[in-house]
Order: structure tokens, then C-alpha cells, then sequence
């Protein structure tokens, strides 16, 4: 939490870092848990404390992140969850924000994009075709996979399904 405590500062006030001063959207946090267990799903620190991310978010709508919650529930909790560092801190870089007002973090100049949680950042298309295949039928293996708004983790059971595993 000192850690999580000082970036809010940062953040808020500019001391001890000026130039970090409104960069950051969100900062999410969470307890650790030795490497062995499933890792923790992130909350989001309001300035005095960690908050789940749904409490969050009802008490300060965000419709410009799009499914969030599930989103960082896929990147941090469960066995794989460790692989995901405890803090971690969303940059303000929504594209429909003016670009003097995006921020990014990197000692080089930037010329790759990880996406933010932003809308324009969050929709992937899935595009499936096989050879003499059928439309209708890739279709309805989308909607077994991933239901009817899949996101990155039905590729995994989707490319199983479609090889017959």
C-alpha cells in the first residue's frame, strides 16, 4: 500500500516526480500471494483505500472502459495471475481524448501500442474462415466458444474446437 499510496500522490500533486502529475487513469492493486497459489484479482484505489473494481465503478461510471472488471479478472486472477505484477497503473491514453492529454510510459520514443481500456482499444475482431467451410457454421462454434460477446479468452477453445481437441 505505500507503494500504491505513493503514485497516487505522484499523480495527484506532481512531488516527488512533476512530469507524473495526471498521467495516471487508474491504479489497480492487490494483496500478494505466494507463487503456488491463485493470485488475487485486482481493486482499484480510490485515494484511501482498494476497492473491487464493480464497487468502484458503480460509485464512478466509466463507460469509456469497456468490460473491465472481466478484462483484469483475465489478466491477474487465478493460477496464471502471478505472471501479472501486484501494482499496476493505467496511463490516461483513451483515444478519444486530445493527444497533448494521452500519456504513455517508456524511455524511448513511442512507436508500439499495449491498448488502454478505452472502447477503440477493446473490441478485437475474430475473423474465421475455412477453406469450403461455412459461414453459419463458424458462426455458431463463435457463439458455443465465446457466446455472444466472446473476448481473448475463447481463442484458446475456439482454435481447440475448431481442430477437433
Amino acid at each position: 500500500m505505500p507503494v500504491v499510496s505513493a503514485f497516487y500522490g505522484a499523480n495527484c500533486t506532481g512531488n516527488p516526480i512533476p512530469r507524473l502529475k495526471g498521467t495516471i487513469d487508474l491504479i489497480f492493486a492487490r494483496e500478494p500471494v505466494a507463487a503456488d497459489r491463485n493470485a488475487r484479482p485486482y481493486e482499484i484505489f480510490d485515494g484511501q483505500k482498494l476497492m473491487p473494481i464493480r464497487a468502484y465503478l458503480k460509485a464512478h461510471p466509466r463507460p469509456d472502459l469497456i468490460r473491465l472488471e472481466e478484462r483484469m479478472n483475465e489478466l491477474s486472477a487465478g493460477p496464471y495471475g502471478n505472471r501479472a505484477g501486484d501494482v499496476l497503473l493505467l496511463a490516461r491514453a483513451c483515444a478519444n481524448s486530445p493527444i497533448e492529454e494521452r500519456y504513455f510510459f517508456s524511455a524511448v520514443s513511442h512507436y508500439t501500442w499495449h491498448g488502454s481500456a478505452c472502447e477503440m482499444d477493446s473490441h478485437i475482431p475474430f475473423i474465421l474462415a475455412q477453406q469450403g467451410g461455412s459461414g453459419e457454421r463458424m458462426h455458431a462454434l463463435m457463439r458455443e466458444t465465446g457466446g455472444e460477446s466472446p473476448s481473448g479468452m475463447a481463442l484458446t477453445p475456439l482454435v481447440r474446437a475448431l481442430f477437433g481437441k
